[in-house]
């Protein structure tokens, strides 16, 4: 069991005191994530996730790397908008997300053995993969997530490589589910080095849909159900990377 941590609450003893009390886990919040690693090309910045490294080695603390490319046109760095990839953009674009993930994941090889390697790929109100600056510049968004995959694992031939999203089970989260369940098909069809689904889900009591219906009271369980049996039955493993409890 565990906590998302942040680089402010390092300066908070009392929630520190939480931490080493109740967890046995931690997940950096943002500072292993592209926009704070490389605020702009070429230049990285490791000191934020050095310091909640640290804290965790010196209490005895497991921690899980979040997350290497949050496949979102949203969160990934500003300098990515309109980015010159040059005469060959695949070849540009693939480097430059290769080279991001040897250089962290080389870091952090002997303290992480667990990465979400890919975030949020998945569109969740239409179920199509999102296309960003990389998958633009390299031909398609599955293409980017293979390299992702692949430029971990050659650094990390031990750990596990997740992917991680936010698929629930409300019924208007359908598409989700299956844009999710077909990228992992496809993951498996061309031999892409993934070991687990990470499920944020978000599922509580608080929630609420566009009808204004708590989540809670309009869970389709058997079809949240079947799609995780769909999942492990490929061979993943499962693991609750978020949980909200209200």
């Amino acid at each position: 069991f565990g906590t998302a941590l942040s680089g402010r609450a390092l300066k908070d003893p009392a929630y520190l005191e939480l931490v080493r009390a109740q967890c046995g886990l931690i997940v950096p919040e943002s500072e292993l994530k592209m926009p704070i690693i490389q605020p702009q090309p070429g230049q990285f910045q490791f000191e934020r996730a050095d310091a909640l490294l640290d804290f965790a080695a010196g209490n005895d603390l497991v921690t899980r790397g979040h997350c290497l490319l949050w496949h979102h046109p949203a969160w990934l760095p500003k300098w990515l908008e309109g980015y010159d990839f040059g005469p060959e953009p695949a070849k540009s674009a693939e480097a430059l997300l290769t080279d991001h993930i040897t250089r962290t994941t080389t870091r952090y090889q002997k303290r992480i053995r667990s990465w979400d390697v890919v975030n949020e790929a998945v569109d969740n109100i239409t179920g199509v993969m999102r296309e960003t600056p990389l998958s633009k510049a390299i031909g398609s968004p599955d293409k980017v997530l293979e390299i992702a995959f692949r430029s971990a694992r050659a650094s990390l031939p031990d750990a596990e490589l997740v992917y991680n999203d936010y698929m629930g089970w409300e019924s208007d989260n359908a598409p989700h589910r299956d844009g999710v369940l077909r990228l992992l098909e496809r993951f498996r069809k061309n031999g892409v080095p993934v070991n687990a689904l990470g499920i944020q889900a978000h599922i509580g009591a608080g929630n609420q849909d566009s009808n204004n219906n708590r989540a809670f009271d309009a869970r389709d369980e058997k079809a949240w159900r079947k799609f995780l049996e769909d999942v492990t039955a490929m061979g993943y493993s499962l693991l609750i990377t978020e949980f909200d409890v209200h």
